[in-house]
């Protein structure tokens, strides 16, 4: 029965002293609202948040394929075009008479034009010149003269097709006759020759024309004999 009684009495006793504490708890709370905040989020646990990772933007892949395909362009080797070389050679020969028979037409002209010879770029005085064996610094012309046996040589020309002209040093020809069709259609592809009685060492001197083909590595050899000269 004490027992009872005390505990009754002891629960009495704690409860106005519980009520008190939470009513100035409460109070000092209301005077201060952020403590109230504080108090609730302090414990929340803690959040993550996770950042998608942007992608790459269209402009800088376009810039990165333009670096690559440049480096690819520099690594590239620069093709060079190479074209072999040939060799002309041949010996040109005329009859001084019955008794003493073949000679060296020394001093002939050996003119040889490239079939991509420009004529265009020339005057008529200037590719008048090929037939005295000037070539003026003609690109895609080449020419020699016979030496005293009548022979003669051409090295390093690119190879390729051409029209070769060999005039006579030794020989003259009858002025009255004209100049052949085949002579003059086959330098017409060349020199664009409109009138060929301007050409008077054509007129003059006994003449050929070949077209030939030079080769690469190799030695093409065209030798001709103009015969008796005319009188």
């Amino acid at each position: 029965m004490i027992k009872k009684m005390l505990v009754s009495m002891l629960i009495f006793t704690l409860i106005p002293i519980a009520v008190l504490v939470w009513i100035l708890v409460f109070r000092a709370l209301a005077d201060n609202p952020s403590n109230i905040q504080e108090l609730f989020t302090k414990n929340e646990p803690t959040k993550f948040v996770f950042q998608e990772e942007e992608p790459v933007s269209n402009s800088l892949t376009s810039e990165n394929n333009m670096n690559t395909t440049e480096v690819t362009k520099k690594e590239e080797p620069v093709k060079e075009v190479v074209t072999g070389k040939g060799s002309l050679k041949g010996t040109i020969t005329w009859q001084y008479n019955d008794f003493v028979g073949t000679k060296g037409d020394v001093d002939a002209k050996i003119v040889l034009i490239s079939e991509t010879f420009d004529s265009s770029r020339y005057s008529d005085d200037d590719l008048s010149l090929l037939t005295f064996g000037i070539t003026v610094g003609m690109e895609g012309v080449y020419a020699v003269n016979a030496d005293g046996y009548g022979h003669y040589e051409m090295s390093n020309i690119p190879a390729g097709n051409y029209v070769l002209l060999v005039l006579s040093n030794k020989t003259r020809r009858n002025m009255k006759e004209p100049i052949d069709s085949y002579t003059q259609q086959t330098l017409r592809k060349v020199l664009n020759i409109g009138n060929f009685n301007e050409f008077g060492f054509l007129n003059l001197k006994k003449h050929t024309v070949e077209e030939i083909m030079i080769k690469e590595n190799e030695t093409t050899n065209f030798s001709h004999d103009f015969g008796y000269t005319y009188i």
